[in-house]
């Protein structure tokens, strides 16, 4: 697919000009851009608008260098990559545990988890959904040695199609199998998905590619492998990832699902509505803030530039032949020629003196442009708060620096707070949807009966006062106030902490006053 060459950018654009070799260097660095052509050439044709549309922009701003507006008219501040990284740190902060009420049962899966690096997998995760909106968990099996692992793949390498459950029943996924030096390792696996009958099956084909693996390209459909064989020293490699399996052949797949797992960035849509389960990138109401963020920074490049290099000329002093004055001819005056400062030298109105020799001697003039330090920094300010308003994190959270603009009260700093852990406790709702989906299956594949679920260890969303008030009121049981209150316990912790607390009412010469246990009411 042939890549946009426009540029982004105002209508001649001033940068563009003054900084063109900068520029040019900067762009030495991303020559080698990905191109997802051999992707491509194997997806609907509606799913390839929806990555050029949406998925693109997204990607390219979120990585911090938008090709069509950075390579030759903007600095990049890298502010999409940011946002995606603070919100990845605060999704994974306090980390999580595996929990069951069987705590066999946890320690099965954590061990499981801990052999399959399961912290690098969410992490990606996360990442790949802020990024692009989506991210596809995947179960993978070694049918001879019987490993069964986890990965996680971004929506731009992967297509898929989910029912009204918003189970994935259909899925593509595109990977190198190789990046060898010679012509008979470079190999792209293509992995088909599907449900069929209410059972799975998946099918691996592997094609031959040319190029680099930063720009693959796959050759006429004859160069599709047929026999592993012909993979040379590659068969290795799909050996380590599949086993002994026959090319472009079905296989039932030993779970109850699909073995894929959609984890979604936001609930909804709204770049494309009628893609079921395709969600929005954290940053795909923020474009023009970017946008106006990295304008922002080069027009105040701009001004130190021209403020550094601008000359205001007298009109005396403009390229003339000889001056002739009062009927004398000066052949002695000097000349001042303009040309080697063609773009960075104005002239003066004329003077108002009777002429060059009354007064003091005309001279050259710097003109040093208002750089406008602090109306500049104003401007960046309310930029990155509406930047954090609208990917969901407080100002303080995006930019430590804005804490201090003005003094705050507790509660204003409270609802700051909350900002960011409303935003984080959505995120982590959808993604807890795809990780435990994906430990059903495995608690079937290894005959665990007992239900094992993800939990996070901190969420910044409980108010202490306000739990502990409502289970005051008799709204919220005893179990889930000490999960909410303490978010560390096991299920089994859990559980005991209540029987004793129970014990401990009937006990009490106080009886079943709650308030006098939590040590809310008046001393006795």
């Amino acid at each position: 697919m042939k890549e946009n060459n426009l540029s982004s950018a105002p209508f001649e654009c001033p940068t563009s000009q003054v900084f063109e070799p900068y520029f040019r260097a900067r762009w030495q660095n991303f020559q080698n851009i990905v191109s997802r052509a051999t992707f491509f050439s194997k997806m609907p044709s509606e799913w390839i608008t929806y990555q050029n549309v949406y998925v693109r922009q997204w990607e390219e701003w979120a990585s911090g260098f938008v090709l069509s507006l950075h390579r030759g008219d903007f600095f990049s501040t890298g502010m999409g990559k940011t946002v995606v990284d603070i919100l990845v740190k605060e999704c994974m902060r306090g980390n999580y545990r595996f929990d069951s009420a069987d705590s066999d049962a946890s320690k099965r899966m954590s061990g499981w988890a801990d052999e399959n690096n399961m912290q690098n997998v969410i992490m990606n995760g996360f990442y790949f959904a802020n990024r692009i909106g989506n991210a596809i968990l995947r179960l993978n099996l070694n049918v001879d040695t019987g490993d069964l692992y986890p990965t996680v793949h971004p929506v731009n390498r992967t297509y898929f199609q989910v029912n009204r459950k918003g189970q994935v029943v259909k899925a593509r996924f595109f990977d190198l199998l190789s990046d060898g030096t010679t012509k008979d390792d470079k190999y792209v696996v293509v992995e088909d998905r599907v449900m069929l009958n209410g059972s799975p099956y998946y099918r691996v084909n592997v094609y031959r590619f040319t190029g680099t693996a930063t720009n693959p390209e796959l050759q006429a459909n004859e160069t599709k492998i047929r026999d592993t064989k012909r993979l040379g020293s590659a068969k290795s490699a799909l050996s380590d990832l599949y086993g002994e399996i026959e090319l472009d052949t079905w296989y039932k797949l030993p779970f109850k699902t699909l073995g894929c797992y959609n984890w979604q960035n936001t609930s909804t849509s709204s770049a494309i509505s009628e893609m079921e389960g395709y969600s929005d990138s954290s940053l795909h109401t923020a474009l023009d803030i970017l946008y106006a963020i990295d304008y922002n920074y080069s027009m105040g490049q701009l001004d130190q530039y021209f403020g550094r290099s601008f000359v205001l000329l007298p009109p005396e002093m403009e390229d003339k032949g000889h001056l002739i004055y009062q009927g004398v001819d000066y052949e002695g005056y000097r000349q001042i020629k303009a040309a080697p400062l063609a773009g960075s030298v104005f002239v003066q109105v004329p003077s108002s003196r009777g002429g060059i020799l009354d007064g003091p001697p005309v001279q050259p003039q710097f003109i040093q442009s208002d750089l406008r330090g602090v109306q500049r920094k104003e401007i960046n300010d309310f930029y990155l708060e509406l930047l954090a308003s609208k990917v969901g994190l407080s100002s303080s959270t995006l930019a430590n620096h804005l804490t201090y603009n003005q003094s705050k009260t507790a509660t204003e700093i409270d609802r700051e707070t909350d900002t960011t852990d409303v935003t984080v406790a959505n995120k982590r709702a959808l993604a807890n949807l795809a990780i435990n989906a994906m430990l059903a299956d495995i608690c079937a594949f290894f005959d665990i009966e007992a239900e094992v679920d993800i939990t996070w260890n901190r969420n910044g969303t409980n108010n202490k006062d306000a739990i502990i008030e409502e289970y005051a009121r008799g709204t919220m049981p005893l179990k889930e106030c000490i999960s909410r209150l303490h978010p560390e316990l096991t299920k089994l912790e859990v559980e005991e902490w209540v029987a004793e607390l129970q014990q401990e009412k009937q006990a009490s010469p106080y009886g079943n006053d709650i308030n006098s246990i939590f040590g809310l009411g008046d001393e006795h």
